[in-house]
């Protein structure tokens, strides 16, 4: 009898002491761990215009296709740079994507030669000839957050 409360207690005890499973939102998805990625942007060259900040998931649409990203934001342009957040995001890989829209016409100027005009960066600073790559550009978000800084580069 001694042997089979023990039993029942180890039992109970253990069943007590099993974590618990992620809880489940309303759509049926099991919640995934959340993060807030601050970004400070430094280098504007001018005062004027805005900044453009787009953040993607994957390789898909990276850099310039901004409708392929999670979250996009735009503000205005100060002389000592620009802190955003992007708060609740899921934890994972990004690559962000910025540049200074001098003239606010939702995209970046190019010479005829297709040489960047306007100030553009990436997270991690990648250098190099040509748009960064994801994977150049690549960072890891995890809980609670992450603090990145990008210079803007000028061609």
């Amino acid at each position: 009898m001694r042997v089979i409360l023990a039993a029942l207690a180890c039992l109970f005890c253990g069943a007590c002491a099993v974590k618990q499973p992620h809880r489940i939102g309303p759509a049926g998805e099991a919640s995934a761990a959340k993060a807030d990625l601050v970004v400070h942007i430094q280098g504007f060259k001018k005062a004027e215009g805005v900044f453009r900040a787009a953040l993607f998931d994957s390789a898909r649409g990276f850099p310039g296709e901004h409708e392929r990203a999670v979250a996009t934001r735009v503000g205005p342009v100060r002389d000592d740079g620009v802190r955003l957040v992007f708060e609740d995001l899921r934890a994972g890989q990004y690559a962000l994507a910025v540049f200074h829209d001098l003239d606010d016409d939702g995209k970046l100027g190019t010479s005829w030669v297709g040489i960047p005009k306007e100030g553009f960066g990436a997270s991690n600073n990648p250098s190099g000839l040509g748009p960064p790559s994801f994977d150049e550009a690549r960072f890891t978000l995890a809980p609670p957050e992450l603090e990145i800084t990008i210079d803007l580069r000028h061609l």
